[in-house]
């Protein structure tokens, strides 16, 4: 069987800004998605612990008074969302899919060091993750297309709020688009 025909698990982050070493996951979604299975959606809500910065809540819509009402402590939250994506990599076949998702893997790396929990790396024990950037993918298929900043243009209002979930979504369409 190809790769884009098994079973994937969409991984997205929306955090408090974009430096892996001192910002935070606010929002994660691991979907289980393909292989003839149905959907496994996993999504967290996260207090950080800290201030989410004007900025961000400009991008994703979360302010720090949400996280810290809504969110769950971000310890416990952070050591899920690693055992829900790592239980993927022991699927024969799976593949890990995200939009720039060497990011995504670094702050959760960061996370789980700050909080003195097992990385994704000693969690898997040695079994290999396969991992896809979908970001690579399209670059490749359309190598001149101007790309846009995901967050041109966007508000801070509600309605604006980006949801990981959705983005997991869009970033299995776009991977399967680009392996046709």
């Amino acid at each position: 069987m190809s790769w884009h025909l098994g079973r994937w698990a969409a991984f997205d982050t929306e955090t408090t800004g974009v430096d892996v070493e001192a910002d935070r996951i606010v929002t994660a979604a691991v979907y289980g998605l393909g292989g003839g299975q149905p959907v496994e959606p996993h999504d967290w809500f996260v207090d950080p612990g800290i201030e989410i910065p004007e900025g961000a809540t400009a991008v994703h819509g979360i302010t720090t008074a949400e996280a810290q009402t809504k969110g769950e402590p971000a310890k416990g939250a952070v050591d899920h969302i690693a055992e829900t994506l790592t239980a993927y990599a022991f699927i024969p076949g799976a593949a890990v899919v995200g939009h720039n998702i060497a990011y995504d893997l670094t702050l959760l790396d960061r996370e789980l060091r700050r909080y003195g929990l097992p990385t994704v790396d000693e969690r898997l024990n040695g079994q290999p993750l396969y991992v896809v950037d979908t970001a690579v993918l399209d670059k490749h298929a359309d190598p001149y297309r101007k790309r846009v900043s995901e967050t041109q243009g966007r508000g801070s209002s509600s309605r604006s709020r980006r949801s990981t979930a959705c983005r997991g979504r869009t970033t299995r369409r776009t991977a399967r688009r680009t392996t046709r």
